[in-house]
């Protein structure tokens, strides 16, 4: 089942080694392509059918943000992102032209799952040096390290140094096997116009957990099912606004469960047959197809069909 999830492209090289090879600029290993960051949305110009989110790291632009974050290499071309976001649009225009800065998850079925990977890259980065320009530890200002991937307290009696972070969270598809019948799986339900919208259940990792604890952790606590023979399937990041997805299917003891009417409203059972022909009917909607929920479930439908 494992498979390249969207935002994810391990074929990138991040050149860790010139993340320290001096300033950003005016330097032999100056980026030469960079992806414009306004307030998590990113500049982009109409390319036939999709955009082209690169642009030429051109002195006029690199003036206009110290915020510039070295993200690797590609063939001949040194990328990096710079945040543009304290910038009025309008100061832009004259510099970026006629594109425009758009959500990443609004433009992500015009683009490649490389151009994704990168932006969603770039969008956490760019975010965290945004977020931790100030010391967790006594409150100073921070500056930028290793080309914007670390982050060091500028007092001098403190100097804590900060690196990125991602929160962890657990994605489940919950199945269960009742003798003689066929397999069913349990999903989250959201009442639409033409049906319903079902996806799966998940939750945040929380300190002193093992994955596999806040499966079951999770599990309970959302629809009181308890679950066995954990199994774990893929991951993704997920950069709305700083995870990591792991997904996992894990096994109900029964079909018993009860949702916990706070963040769960609805759930049911279905078998893949059921998810195969209410979906072709339209009267049940999966997740977006850039989520790894999407995933779970079309990979459970198609093993179990």
């Amino acid at each position: 089942m494992n498979k390249v999830q969207y935002y994810s492209n391990s074929e990138f090289a991040r050149a860790v080694h010139l993340r320290n090879t001096g300033p950003l600029k005016g330097s032999d290993t100056a980026p030469n392509a960079l992806i414009p960051v306004w307030n998590e949305k990113f500049y982009c110009q109409k390319n036939g059918s999709g955009y082209s989110v690169m642009t030429d790291a051109t002195n006029e632009l690199m003036a206009l943000s110290e915020k510039v974050i070295f993200l690797g290499q590609e063939h001949d071309r040194k990328i990096a992102c710079i945040d543009l976001s304290d910038t009025e649009l309008s100061d832009l225009e004259t510099t970026l032209g006629t594109g425009e800065f758009l959500d990443l998850r609004t433009i992500v079925r015009q683009l490649d799952r490389e151009q994704a990977a990168l932006l969603a890259y770039a969008k956490g980065l760019a975010r965290w040096n945004r977020m931790y320009s100030f010391c967790g530890v006594c409150g100073s200002a921070t500056k930028s390290r290793d080309r914007g991937h670390s982050r060091k307290c500028i007092h001098e009696s403190c100097g804590t140094i900060s690196f990125p972070r991602i929160d962890p969270a657990i994605i489940v598809l919950i199945e269960h096997k009742p003798l003689g019948q066929a397999p069913m799986c349990l999903l989250n339900k959201v009442k639409t116009e033409q049906g319903y919208r079902c996806s799966t259940f998940a939750g945040f990792v929380e300190i002193g957990e093992s994955l596999e604890d806040a499966v079951r952790r999770e599990m309970k606590e959302e629809v009181d099912v308890e679950v066995g023979n954990i199994r774990y399937v893929s991951s993704q990041p997920w950069p709305f606004p700083a995870s990591i997805m792991l997904g996992f299917v894990a096994e109900a003891k029964s079909q018993y469960y009860q949702v916990d009417n706070q963040e769960i409203k609805d759930a049911g059972w279905f078998t893949a047959q059921e998810i195969d022909r209410l979906v072709k009917e339209g009267t049940l909607v999966l997740s977006r197809e850039d989520s790894i929920a999407r995933y779970l479930i079309e990979s459970w439908v198609k093993e179990n069909l």
